[in-house]
């Protein structure tokens, strides 16, 4: 439909402000509907189309609204409202009534931010179900809001508060129930919103509109058309053609993120990102611009105050101030340069504030006009409306004042008219589209006015061919008329090469996101420029008039240029979007459909293609699928060990990527602490199985530590949903037990999470401990109304609780999991029956391992057979035949994997694996942008990692907890020789496990392993299998010998290269594990050498038993003798049943560190205590 002009709302405004009774411009009384209302009858209104409707410069909105039921919970409760479209930017505009978990808000999100909400009072637990409520809110661009409910206002921000940019409104729907009605097209009044609350109809006159004066100040101040802006703008003056040469920005970079919100052509996109990114992000921008160009002047598009400064990089890391960019309120801001650049690196250091847009260019005479056979021109005549196209919608929905003056670019010949603008008017016009793809290097705009009469500012915007919504060029000047009469002001603007979307046909949708064969023309992309006068200006148009000419270049030599551009606002879009997957979104659509007319071949576009769901249903599309060649195994390495070594290597080589490029000082990968956390939860696998070098556990480490930082007592500070609430690291911070084994300080930190569990637990009528609350934090929860669980096991925030429970059986925890039922197979199901009686839970799982796979495939039966083994009644239930394993999903590729692992253990055949190893390599080579230069979303971005760490480990260690939690069922893990060996743990019991390895080394390979489920005395066989059969090679072992083990027992082998080995382990007099014991422990961030000569060591106590007393020992780490005074006691350090860290400190003086080198310090040495863990009392300080 064509776009509703605002003149509508223009005579609306002047009719019933004429008349004695205020019309509005919508009223909706449900007179036909089936339910009782407030007056007469009430209905429902969803979905309207809000243009011409609701206007966001002024108006009010206001509705009877029944509540069907109590407020509910959740992110965000849209009671109604209406939205600005979203087609060009990231954050559209929204003028709606909402609740946010326990918040009742309205809300009027401005662009490029978020607006501050007006709150008002909860009604959550004070709404009822059948009650009826007055809403209503009325705003002025230049004034504020006031928000109403039953006829009082509520919350207001009249007078303080303004917003500079406005968009055009999408859709207006009201949730529920509802009655009357009414938007209005100005601001009630007080009196007038209470006479509608009692259903009557408002009289008297509106809130007036702000003065003529004080508009046009605001108007000049946000185009910047004042102050020193003003002057910094160039001038144009009549008769004197002016270039203007943009400086083409490569990339920006934010906190190790790339952006391209300073540079992709969006009015309403914003840096920095208000949502995504690093906690420290917005403070530093790295601007990359192309080599060889020129410019000294800047123009920045301010969307609120904003402080900050213009860099250079100068000696080394130095930076010099270019000038300070400053404003105290949204502007396009101009500024000149100290001199002329021509640096390919400038930074932006910001204080406070947001920004859009970021220009660099130059002015200078344009000596001579392009040559006409190099221009494609347009003049313009008059339409009705522009067209309802991306270009259309963005030319009405950006006019900062609603003028309208419609007009159609035309090649063919009209005759020579005139009409006059208003201040801050001018006109709007689109092209006609081009009926083939041509390549354009600039624009030449020559405006014809007649008689102005002053220097007159102007800003010329003209619409990318591609995605109408984004600006191609923009220019601001300064129009100085020389004498009287008709005169004729020539810009010629240069930035980017564009080439235009092209005419094509796509498929008629059917269903199921399937298409018919019949096709649908798709006109190409037409060209859109708008032109905004800050003086009223008689403007001249036809053949003799204004004009616009698009100049043409050699489409093969730009289109690489073109190409990396739309690449790079394309990335943007999925980096932003991945998250939700909301591929549809026209911000990767678009750019994407370009980018398979042009540039088909490109690995990004045929890696985002395959991705996101290729827009099949346009004709024509040719896009190279992307084809694996899988290399051929001549090595005579078994298959099995040949693909996983190139799968390892793959995972790695990503993992790797991302600690180098996108961890930050602080510790964080750049997708919120919270995002964060939930992607590396699923690396602790890594970490124990592939990480020679340590850099895994190292990066993991220093996020930890940062994350702690972040959080208050070990849990989040602000009230979440439970999982959100967990997600911010709790769960994180409680598996770094897994890799830092009875680490004190980790080891508190997972105390101090499960300290908070009387505030979010309450007995329910059977004395079980359930949650009191969705909604939780660390100073409590929120239990009234809709609020309130009483009934729901705890989840999410007991996983702290669990870790403790996995390493000491920590007794004062036991209560919060009393009589609930084991579920099995999943992390908390595996906990409770722990606690409960481990026997019950083992015949159940004996029963759910025969049943039919549920929803997560078959991670619950692989933990199963982890607790009871595999039988024959198992291969049974599951018959399994072996056909070759198809391409993994994008999203759900580790699910893939873990089929690929289940079948394999179910038949023993290892063609399972390789397949699974292939389609790892395969998937690795299809996303191998997407997962690292894309810089996608840390969230919802799992890679295919389970068929190869249940292989090398015989069971995940961890995984992410929105994802189906683990318990640690792990057999063995890898502290040394890891990545030259290929291992599948064959069987993994308690205290029964078996390994085949393979080794890649050339020469005898040291491998260090620990061991994790078995308790007691072992006969270790390490057998020859040279033929890889997974049965031992005849004759004797290379290795047996009696060990005794416990849980975290280190193991050193010395494996054949170049050759397959299997190692057992058969119990000889073998237990289950005893948690009831002390733990005296040590780590190097609890043992500290003060002034370099004065020892402080602080044991701390891990179990649940007290230590009685504790020996702590320092010896020369040269010679290993014993210090001078270098036994000493700790005395009785209890055990941490209250959730507090419990440590006793002892100190050793005169212990100089450039006298030893290094110290040795030990607690317990002589082995008297019958420690719980001993890995973890020996420190090793190096000076």
């Amino acid at each position: 439909m064509p776009l509703i002009i605002s003149a509508l709302l223009l005579f609306a405004i002047s009719a019933s402000v004429c008349s004695e009774e205020l019309q509005p411009l919508f009223h909706e009384s449900f007179d036909s509907g089936k339910t009782d209302g407030v007056v007469g009858k009430a209905g429902s209104l969803r979905g309207l189309d809000a243009r011409g409707l609701i206007d966001f410069d002024r108006g009010t909105l206001a509705f009877f609204m029944k509540s069907d039921c109590e407020p509910r919970v959740s992110e965000w409760n849209w009671l109604g409202g209406t939205t600005g479209m979203r087609g060009g930017g990231y954050w559209g505009m929204q003028l709606a009534f909402n609740v946010r978990r326990q918040d009742f808000l309205f809300t009027f999100h401005d662009i490029g931010r978020y607006g501050p909400p007006l709150h008002l009072e909860k009604n959550i637990g004070r709404w009822k179900a059948g009650q009826w409520h007055h809403l209503a809110a009325v705003w002025d661009r230049f004034e504020g809001i006031n928000v109403y409910e039953d006829g009082k206002r509520v919350a207001s921000n009249w007078g303080q508060h303004r917003w500079e940019w406005n968009l055009l409104p999408a859709k207006f729907s009201l949730r529920g129930t509802v009655d009357e009605v009414y938007v209005y097209p100005f601001p009630l009044t007080d009196t007038q919103i209470a006479q509608l609350a009692k259903g009557q109809k408002p009289s008297g006159p509106p809130i007036s509109i702000a003065s003529e004066e004080k508009r046009r100040s605001y108007e000049l101040a946000r185009m910047g058309w004042s102050g020193e802006s003003l002057k910094a703008m160039p001038v144009v003056e009549a008769g004197k053609p002016q270039l203007f040469t943009f400086a083409t920005i490569t990339g920006c970079v934010d906190a190790k993120r790339p952006i391209a919100q300073p540079l992709e052509g969006f009015s309403r996109t914003t840096w920095p990102l208000i949502k995504y990114g690093a906690s420290i992000r917005g403070r530093h921008l790295d601007i990359k611009l192309a080599p060889g160009q020129f410019y000294d002047r800047v123009r920045v598009f301010v969307h609120r105050r904003f402080e900050g400064r213009f860099m250079r990089p100068a000696d080394g890391e130095r930076l010099e101030e270019l000038l300070p960019l400053q404003s105290d309120q949204a502007t396009i801001w101009h500024r000149l340069l100290p001199e002329l650049l021509k640096d390919k690196h400038l930074v932006l250091k910001r204080k406070r504030g947001r920004l859009g847009q970021i220009d660099f260019y130059r002015i200078e005479r344009l000596r001579r006009n392009p040559l006409k056979k190099n221009l494609v021109s347009f003049s313009f005549r008059k339409v009705e409306t522009l067209p309802d196209s991306e270009v259309g919608r963005a030319l009405i929905s950006e006019t900062p004042s609603r003028f309208q003056q419609p007009l159609l670019g035309t090649q063919l010949l009209t005759g020579t008219w005139s009409f006059k603008s208003p201040a801050f008017g001018g006109f709007q016009a689109t092209t006609v589209p081009l009926v083939d793809a041509k390549a354009f290097e600039s624009a030449l705009v020559e405006l014809v006015v007649e008689n102005l009469a002053e220097p007159t500012p102007i800003r010329i915007q003209i619409k990318e061919p591609v995605h109408g919504m984004r600006d191609w060029l923009v220019a601001d000047a300064i129009l100085r008329p020389r004498g009287k009469g008709r005169q004729k002001f020539s810009l010629h603007i240069k930035g980017r090469p564009v080439i235009n979307m092209p005419p094509t046909e796509k498929k008629k949708y059917w269903k199921d996101g399937k298409y018919l064969d019949e096709r649908i023309p798709v006109p190409g992309t037409a060209f859109g420029i708008k032109v905004v006068a800050a003086n009223p200006v008689e403007w001249v148009m036809g053949n003799e008039g204004s004009s616009l000419s698009l100049v043409l270049t050699d489409k093969a030599k730009v289109l690489d240029t073109a190409a990396e551009f739309q690449e790079e606002v394309m990335r943007e879009a999925y980096a932003e979007i991945m998250e939700g997957h909301a591929f549809g979104d026209k911000r990767i659509v678009i750019p994407l459909t370009w980018l398979t007319m042009f540039a088909p071949e490109r690995m990004k576009v045929r890696q985002i293609y395959e991705r996101v769901g290729s827009p099949l249903y346009y004709v024509g599309i040719n896009v190279p699928k992307l084809v694996y060649k899988e290399p051929e195994n001549t090595t005579g390495v078994p298959d099995w060990a040949f693909w996983q070594l190139k799968a390892m290597n793959e995972h790695r080589r990503l993992i790797h990527w991302r600690i180098d490029n996108q961890q930050l000082e602080n510790g964080e990968y750049g997708g919120v602490w919270n995002d964060d956390s939930t992607h590396v939860e699923n690396w602790i696998g890594y970490a124990l199985c592939m990480d020679d070098d340590n850099k895994i556990k190292n990066s993991l480490r220093k996020f930890w530590d940062g994350n702690w930082n972040h959080l208050e007592e070990g849990v989040g500070k602000y009230t979440q949903d439970i999982l959100h609430f967990f997600e911010e690291g709790t769960g994180g911070m409680a598996m770094r037990l897994l890799i830092d084994y009875g680490e004190p300080v980790a080891f508190s930190r997972c105390l101090a999470a499960s300290s908070h569990y009387d505030k979010w637990l309450i007995k329910d009528e059977e004395g079980k401990y359930v949650r009191n609350s969705h909604y939780v934090s660390v100073n409590g929860a929120w239990t009234y109304g809709a609020f309130y669980d009483g009934k729901s096991y705890g989840s999410h925030f007991m996983v702290p609780a669990g870790y403790l429970i996995w390493y000491n059986r920590l007794p004062s925890l036991f209560k919060y999991f009393k009589s609930h039922k084991g579920r099995g197979g999943y992390f908390h199901g595996s906990l409770i029956d722990r606690v409960n009686g481990f026997e019950a839970g083992k015949k159940q799982y004996a029963e759910a391992v025969l049943k039919p796979l549920g929803r997560y495939g078959p991670m619950a039966n692989l933990s199963h057979i982890c607790e009871i083994g595999m039988s024959d009644a198992i291969r049974k239930a599951h018959p399994v035949k072996y056909t070759p394993q198809k391409t993994i999903q994008h999203y759900w590729g580790a699910r893939n994997t873990d089929e690929h692992y289940w079948r394999f253990l179910l038949t023993g055949d290892e063609r399972f694996l390789v397949d699974s190893y292939k389609r790892v390599c395969e998937w690795f080579y299809s996303h191998d942008w997407l997962n690292t230069g894309a810089m996608a979303s840390m969230d919802r971005n799992p890679l295919p990692r389970y068929s190869l760490i249940r292989a090398r480990m015989g069971h995940l260690a961890a995984n992410r907890g929105a994802s189906a939690l683990v318990w640690p069922l792990y057999g063995i893990s890898y502290e040394k020789g890891a990545d030259q060996v290929a291992a599948i743990v064959t069987q993994n019991v308690p205290n029964k496990l078996t390994t085949r390895f393979y080794t890649f080394s050339e020469k005898p390979h040291q491998l260090q392993l620990r061991v994790w489920r078995l308790s007691g005395t072992f006969k270790a066989t390490l057998y020859s299998d040279k033929d890889d059969d997974g049965n031992p090679d005849a004759g004797q072992p290379i290795m047996s010998k009696e060990i005794q083990l416990t849980r975290g027992s280190t193991i050193d082998l010395q494996l054949p290269p170049k050759q397959s080995t299997i190692l057992s382990f058969t119990p000889i007099k073998a237990g289950d594990f005893n948690h009831q014991r002390p733990d005296p422990a040590i780590s190097n961030k609890t043992c500290e050498l003060v002034y370099g000569e004065h020892l402080v060591v602080r044991v701390h106590n891990l179990g649940s038993k007290p230590i009685e007393d504790c020996l702590v020992r320092v010896r020369d780490g040269r010679s290993g003798t014993i210090v001078v005074n270098g036994e000493k006691l700790t005395g009785r350090i209890e055990a941490p049943l209250d959730f507090k860290p419990k440590h006793k400190g002892v100190e050793f003086k005169n212990i100089n560190a450039n006298t030893y080198g290094s110290i040795i310090i030990e607690v317990d040495p002589d082995r008297k205590i019958d420690d719980l863990n001993p890995f973890n009392n020996r420190v090793v300080l190096e000076y």
